[in-house]
């Protein structure tokens, strides 16, 4: 690792292996070595050896102040910046998911959320789940359904079948789904339809600042606006 200067200077040692700095600290593999956080000294302020007699084989960067890990028996769990375990490694699955919040996956296969704390802010029991948006809603799956909750776990509505939502709630409160695969549009978080999309445009983004991206049935790209209205062809 080396520093961006016109007289580059080395950071630490050679390594098989590294990450980038975050909150000060990066992880590195040296070899025939157990993986060590450094600083920007190149100082090893963690070294990662094992949890309960069950190796750490895995690390991701810091992200507010905590960092993934895995085990050698699959099992995921978290680190603070002082390397002590704020979350134990008792999860199938373990990943970033929001702001201060963590998606797990249980024993039984079933997916939740935790904060960084590891208290439960929704109970495992969904299949599957994906990440929380800025405005404070994630879509989960159960029983072939996707479903909008918010960050108490409140399940705000179910999608009709064959209908999945395919981008995050704007600041403008709309979320694009598509229907079939065919048609698309925008939903509002009721999941009544805000905006229906002419069956020219494809692949709706969400909107940023008014204005969103979208592709149409000849694979070229422009914008519309909150209306659904064709801004730049």
């Amino acid at each position: 690792i080396y520093t961006a200067e016109k007289k580059p200077r080395q950071i630490g040692e050679e390594y098989l292996s590294v990450g980038p700095f975050t909150n000060g600290l990066a992880p590195v593999v040296k070899k025939d070595s157990r993986i060590t956080y450094i600083n920007k000294e190149g100082e090893v302020v963690i070294e990662l050896t094992k949890y309960n007699d069950d190796p750490v084989v895995k690390a991701w960067s810091f992200e507010n102040g905590i960092a993934i890990i895995a085990t050698a028996s699959g099992k995921g769990g978290c680190i603070n910046t002082k390397g002590e375990f704020v979350i134990p490694p008792i999860y199938k699955e373990i990943m970033y998911a929001g702001e201060n919040i963590l998606l797990i996956r249980n024993d039984k296969d079933k997916v939740g959320y935790i904060n960084y704390k590891g208290k439960t802010l929704v109970e495992p029991k969904y299949s599957n789940g994906y990440n929380f948006d800025k405005k404070g809603y994630a879509v989960v799956e159960k029983d072939g359904k996707h479903i909008l909750i918010d960050k108490t776990g409140k399940e705000l509505f179910k999608l009709k079948d064959d209908m999945k939502i395919i981008g995050d709630c704007s600041e403008e409160n709309l979320i694009p789904y598509c229907l079939d695969d065919k048609s698309y549009g925008y939903l509002n978080p009721k999941g009544e339809q805000a905006i229906k999309l002419s069956s020219n445009i494809k692949n709706p983004t969400s909107f940023i600042n008014g204005y969103a991206v979208f592709k149409n049935t000849d694979g070229d790209y422009g914008t519309i606006d909150t209306k659904g209205e064709v801004v730049i062809r």
